[in-house]
């Protein structure tokens, strides 16, 4: 893949592409992160309500 030149609108296009897979990439990481801290709040959670 050779890196040429490409005209502006494409090269505004693809930039924008890059962005929004950056900004999606993130978003679930965040989630898969809040995600997986509810569920230890939840297993925490419902040990100390067995243990009581």
């Amino acid at each position: 893949m050779s890196l040429h030149p490409v005209p502006g609108p494409f090269q505004a296009l693809v930039l924008v592409l890059v962005l929004v897979l950056v900004l999606v990439l993130v978003l679930a990481l965040a989630l898969a992160l809040a995600l997986a801290l509810a569920l230890a709040l939840a297993l925490a959670l419902v040990q100390a309500l067995v243990q009581a």
